[in-house]
């Protein structure tokens, strides 16, 4: 077993830096943030592709369907933008002793295969749950190719033989055996 040399510097330096990533990580969504995403947190979503087309999910609790805009580009650059609207707040002698919900906008941009038709996308909203289906062109999907045989092929066709066969059919009466002649 070896002996390390302890230094209470190293262990204050690897926290403040764990402290650091954890704060810039969980407010904006990544380091260095961009202007846009400071005022605007970025929603999970997950992405699934079957045979005929990608399909994407997102959880918006809370969020009426009008109040949610889908855009996607020629290059298939895909934007989820949604807007949570806070209660409004009203003046009495009641105050918050929690309030961790969260009002104001969710952004998330995506890059997805150049294969998809825009033209053709569809958007389906219910119970705060969010799914778009991108379906794929039909130059992207796999085609499977048919072999065809004519008759008179088939008839010249030759069996395939071994040549432990072909001595047996030369010699119908003669058995061949393994190691004996």
């Amino acid at each position: 077993m070896a002996i390390i040399k302890w230094t209470p510097l190293n262990e204050m330096y690897s926290l403040s830096n764990a402290l650091n990533r954890m704060f810039e990580e969980s407010i904006w969504g990544g380091p260095n943030p961009t202007p846009l995403m400071s005022s605007m947190r970025q929603m999970a979503i997950d992405i699934k592709e079957n045979k005929n087309n990608y399909e994407v999910k997102t959880a918006l609790p809370g969020i009426k369907p009008e109040d949610v805009e889908i855009h996607i580009t020629e290059s298939c650059m895909l934007s989820i933008k949604a807007e949570s609207k806070s209660e409004k707040e009203t003046k009495d002698d009641n105050n918050y002793l929690v309030k961790e919900c969260y009002s104001g906008s969710y952004f998330r941009q995506v890059q997805l295969p150049p294969n998809i038709q825009t033209d053709k996308v569809e958007a389906n909203f219910e119970h705060g749950n969010l799914t778009i289906v991108l379906p794929k062109k039909a130059e992207a999907l796999p085609k499977k190719i048919a072999i065809k045989a004519t008759a008179k092929s088939i008839a010249t066709a030759k069996p395939v033989t071994t040549p432990k066969i072909a001595a047996a059919k030369k010699n119908p009466a003669k058995k061949v055996v393994k190691g004996k002649k």
